[in-house]
């Protein structure tokens, strides 16, 4: 599908035999992207070293010899970067680490997300999680500090240990139909 653009763009007078400058997408295809320099448009091969589709009003920088036109940078654009392989991808960083920044948000997205790491630190202002189904196991010692904690349960609420201890300044209140001790 071909989007176009009537806009113009006069960056600087070319040359049809070397041309080195800006020029205006008014049209993608996902071959080519037809750009405007000068008064004229051009059909360039996109020849960037990173996987960017285009969109119309981007600023490129074009180059051009003898009537063969590329894309060889991004001055000014708006579309998007998709890094897509075949099979697996691996980022590494063996002596530093990765920074993944966004500034509208981020998702991942994947049938089964496995985490392994000595330590794990989540610091946000809220959180929400929703599962069909969830399952923790704490080998050693699990510390819950909250302001406040309500727990609201549609069916049974069973709690089992060799000892349960709890404490309360004040009062504590049962509330139940019936209540069996012991």
């Amino acid at each position: 599908m071909m989007q176009t653009s009537n806009a113009a763009f006069h960056p600087m007078e070319a040359d049809h035999s070397l041309y080195l400058g800006p020029g205006r997408v008014v049209a993608v295809t996902p071959a080519k992207l037809k750009i405007a320099v000068t008064e004229q448009c051009e059909w360039a091969q996109l020849a960037l070293g990173y996987p960017y589709r285009a969109r119309i009003g981007d600023t490129v920088l074009a180059i051009a010899q003898n009537g063969s036109w590329y894309v060889i940078g991004v001055l000014s654009g708006n579309g998007d970067t998709v890094l897509s392989v075949p099979g697996d991808l691996k980022l590494s960083a063996p002596r530093g680490r990765i920074d993944l920044v966004a500034a509208k948000g981020m998702r991942l997205r994947s049938p089964r997300l496995v985490i392994h790491t000595d330590a794990m630190s989540v610091i946000a202002k809220s959180i929400q999680e929703t599962f069909e189904y969830a399952a923790r196991t704490i080998k050693d010692a699990f510390d819950l500090r909250a302001g406040w904690i309500r727990t609201t349960v549609d069916r049974d609420f069973r709690v089992r240990a060799d000892r349960i201890v709890q404490r309360a300044q004040d009062e504590v209140k049962l509330d139940g139909r019936k209540i069996h001790l012991g």
